[in-house]
């Protein structure tokens, strides 16, 4: 099961400090990390009134859309991996 979960993990390029980093800030600042993973939209705003509203169902959405992103955040913000990859 761990294996599984590393290998998904790898293949959305969810890894390194980065990706820690954005799973603690998940889990401290909700809004903020699905606003770097999403930008402004309905995620951020759903997540923006489920965290002011009761800050549980906030973190378990924020941690729902850091690890279902097909984004990956870099220091110029979050770049899909199609455009990741075609770069190297």
């Amino acid at each position: 099961m761990i294996a599984f979960a590393s290998t998904r993990a790898e293949k959305r390029g969810h890894h390194g400090v980065a990706y820690c980093l954005l799973i603690l800030e998940a889990i401290l600042l909700p809004p903020l990390a699905v606003y770097v993973v999403k930008g402004l939209g309905n995620e951020f705003l759903v997540n923006l009134v489920l965290t002011l509203l009761a800050w549980i169902p906030g973190i378990i959405h924020a941690l729902f859309i850091v690890t279902n992103s097909e984004r990956v955040p870099t220091t110029s913000g979050a770049i899909p991996l199609e455009e990741n990859s075609a770069m190297e």
